[in-house]
């Protein structure tokens, strides 16, 4: 759902609340792809990979996504999936509707909203790293 590590909580905060040069303009590059689960440009662009302010909650948040799938599926909130296999690049909400009915679009949404709860203060805080470089860099060029 929406890439690897469910990544689309950090492209809302780069399109909602980014402030550095390195994060805005990559946020607009990744919405479309993102949507679609593609999401080499954050992985790569950001970087992701190899970046100790993003790697937790780039792991945390695929577990605590499946873990409370399993958990809502296991306890009846959402019913067991149907067995339909939709294209990978089905997006989130859209995938989930097919995949499992109403209940699992909203189930869907809410992963999205949990996505986006544990990216934003690791990215927050990401962006005022690049913010004051950006800003100590621009002093040193004046």
């Amino acid at each position: 759902m929406t890439g690897s590590d469910i990544t689309i909580g950090l492209v809302i905060f780069t399109l909602i609340a980014a402030k550095s040069v390195q994060l805005k303009p990559i946020g607009k590059l990744e919405l479309v792809p993102g949507i679609f689960n593609i999401n080499e440009p954050f992985l790569f662009g950001l970087p992701i990979v190899m970046n100790p302010m993003l790697a937790v909650p780039f792991f945390l948040t695929t577990l605590v996504i499946a873990a409370s799938t399993y958990l809502v599926i296991k306890t009846g909130i959402v019913p067991p999936l149907n067995g339909v296999a939709a294209p990978w690049t089905t997006p989130a909400v859209i995938f989930g509707f097919l995949i499992g009915g109403w209940k699992m679009a909203i189930w869907q949404f809410c992963t999205l909203l949990i996505s986006t709860a544990i990216y934003w203060p690791f990215a927050r805080k990401y962006d005022k790293v690049l913010l004051a470089k950006e800003q100590k860099e621009a002093a040193a060029n004046k």
